[in-house]
């Protein structure tokens, strides 16, 4: 399967490329810094902003699934305004594209599962998950 990541170089994108490559799936791994994207003979390296669409649609063609684990730097000081921009622009590249299917990864570990205790912190995190449950395909 050929697999675009976005964010290829972010905490959980680049777990995400070193499991689906050994995997053998075909990655194209897109990240503004591909420098630090490590090589493999099944991983395309594609370098540039999620917000150009067309640039995004382009590169996405002829992808499979685009798995986006995009995060606007968290020492970005317009965080808020740029993830929801670059994530909108992702999902507009996608459709441009034609691909079907679009995986969001995001975290919900800080979220409070009681008053003052977050998820990170309470004993059945993290939980185990089932095999098969959350690869809709991605074996």
């Amino acid at each position: 399967m050929k697999i675009a990541i976005i964010g290829a170089t972010g905490f959980v994108g680049k777990h995400l490329v070193a499991e689906l490559s050994s995997r053998q799936h075909d990655i194209k791994a897109f990240a503004r810094n591909i420098d630090i994207v490590p090589s493999s003979e099944n991983l395309e390296k594609v370098a540039l902003d999620v917000n150009d669409v067309e640039k995004l649609a382009e590169n996405l063609a002829g992808v499979e699934v685009v798995v986006s684990a995009f995060n606007a730097g968290w020492s970005n000081p317009n965080l808020y305004d740029d993830f929801l921009n670059g994530s909108k622009a992702i999902q507009e590249a996608t459709k441009k594209a034609g691909i079907k299917r679009l995986i969001v990864i995001g975290g919900a570990g800080s979220l409070y599962a009681a008053e003052g205790v977050q998820i990170v912190d309470t004993p059945d995190f993290p939980t185990e998950i089932k095999p098969g449950a959350w690869q809709h395909g991605i074996t």
